[in-house]
């Protein structure tokens, strides 16, 4: 469970190659592992997310394996004690909070699975720590051209999902029938803003890799849709960046005003891509606050079904409502400290017709979710482990990977509080890996460099 690392000539902080043989060789079959996972769920979902036995899918596998490694965790937790006290402190302690909570379950008689599930949203923090470890022995340059691969692999396989969905290819995995094979991609767009904020200028190559992932950005919510646009806003206000901000811009511009004046020929890739021209993503997002407004914006057009439409705001009045119903459940003050605690589904709290049927367990808002199960005292709590990750990226010395994670952040945070993400695997195993990662190559610069240790002993530091 240890790192390996080919003899170096010079002194300094060990850089993958560009050749593919030499990468294998560099990483152990641990920190390989975590880039298999990261690919797997950002690309692939949550096919890729229920691919194993129940109990022991891809997200708990790495955490049984480097537990049980040599000395891993252990040395991944001494270690990010020690370096990153407040860091590790606050994930330390919303782990505790969990525990309470699921103990709170267990007394209670609820199911004992139930309870589980509600306690991974506390275990997936502890990646954050393998994600740290990973950057070490990854440069900037080959984490750029790792989310080039990625954005495009991301943006092929949306093409696949929209062609699969069109034609009403399903089905389900045979032991998860309720999981379709054919999903989209889930954070269709952090691949792209990351890859967009580590490059100096737009070319040619980087407008074919970010065409594919545009095609993926629309297939999804209209929180993917907010979260790329204020995401790219955040770039705009990073400094440095103008020439890029420019670039990018302009080639917006020209995109709607084409997807405008040939509106016909842009294909209709069904389901809520629909045919995806300026006037019907606009309507999609503003149907979010004002639904008469935006069926006005796509009034007379035989492009798309205003069905779809109303759909879409249906699905936010929602939200709204779950949102509000569960707050109204807290009904005492233990249940706005502690929460309802875990093994109890959310769904079952409010009426029928605002959850849409028994067994929702997320209200698609992870601060309503943390407030409803573990209260006011878990919001603190998580809210220390953002504070803490803030400090760390504070800490970095000025670069494109500093705006990277500045930039992905104001992403991630809108899908947090617009959809599932650090409360179901496919969103907080990706997201927890790739901060940490990221955090870590910004900070090797200002920090001693990494050692390099023999294959079969404990993991480097965090």
């Amino acid at each position: 469970m240890g790192l390996v690392a080919a003899p170096v000539a010079s002194p300094g902080v060990l850089t993958l190659t560009r050749h593919p043989a030499r990468l294998w060789r560099r990483l152990s079959s641990f920190h390989l592992f975590l880039l298999f996972l990261i690919s797997g769920y950002l690309i692939f979902g949550r096919a890729f997310a229920y691919f194993g036995v129940a109990g022991f899918y891809p997200g708990e596998l790495i955490l049984l394996i480097t537990a049980f490694g040599s000395r891993g965790w252990i040395r991944l937790l001494v270690s990010a004690v020690r370096l990153r006290p407040a860091l590790a402190a606050s994930i330390l302690l919303f782990l505790a909070w969990g525990c309470v909570e699921c103990i709170r379950g267990f007394l209670s008689g609820l199911a004992a699975a139930e309870v589980l599930r509600g306690f991974a949203t506390h275990y997936y923090t502890l990646l954050l720590f393998a994600g740290l470890s990973l950057g070490r022995f990854i440069s900037a340059d080959n984490l750029k051209r790792w989310f080039a691969w990625m954005t495009v692999a991301t943006g092929l396989w949306g093409i696949v999902f929209t062609v699969a969905y069109d034609r009403g290819v399903a089905g389900g995995l045979p032991w998860a029938p309720s999981v379709p094979i054919f999903d989209g991609p889930p954070l269709p767009q952090l691949g792209l803003v990351l890859y967009l904020a580590l490059s100096r200028r737009l070319r040619g190559s980087i407008i074919l890799i970010c065409l594919p992932a545009a095609v993926a950005l629309f297939i999804g919510g209209r929180g993917a849709i907010l979260a790329a646009v204020l995401s790219l806003a955040a770039l705009i206000l990073r400094p440095g960046r103008s020439r890029l901000v420019l670039q990018i811009g302009f080639l917006a511009t020209a995109a709607i005003v084409g997807l405008a004046l040939f509106s016909g020929l842009v294909p209709n890739l069904g389901g809520r891509t629909a045919r995806a021209t300026p006037s019907w993503v606009a309507a999609r997002v503003i149907s979010v606050v004002n639904p008469d407004l935006a069926s006005g914006l796509i009034e007379g057009s035989d492009d798309v079904d205003g069905a779809d439409l109303i759909r879409e705001s249906g699905t936010a009045d929602w939200r709204r409502q779950f949102w509000a119903e569960t707050i109204a459940s807290l009904d005492s003050p233990t249940a706005w400290l502690a929460g309802h605690g875990y093994g109890v589904i959310l769904g079952d709290l409010v009426q029928d017709d605002v959850a849409m049927g028994q067994g929702v367990r997320t209200p698609h808002n992870f601060a309503i979710y943390l407030l409803g199960y573990t209260g006011l005292i878990g919001c603190a709590l998580f809210l220390g482990i953002l504070v803490s990750i803030a400090c760390e990226v504070a800490k970095t010395p000025p670069s494109f990977m500093k705006d990277a994670i500045i930039v992905g952040g104001v992403g991630i945070l809108v899908l947090a509080l617009s959809g599932n993400l650090f409360e179901t695997p496919i969103g907080a195993v990706p997201v927890y890996l790739t901060i940490g990662m990221m955090i870590s190559v910004a900070q090797k610069k200002a920090s001693p460099p990494a050692r390099v240790v023999a294959r079969g002993s404990a993991v480097t530091a965090a």
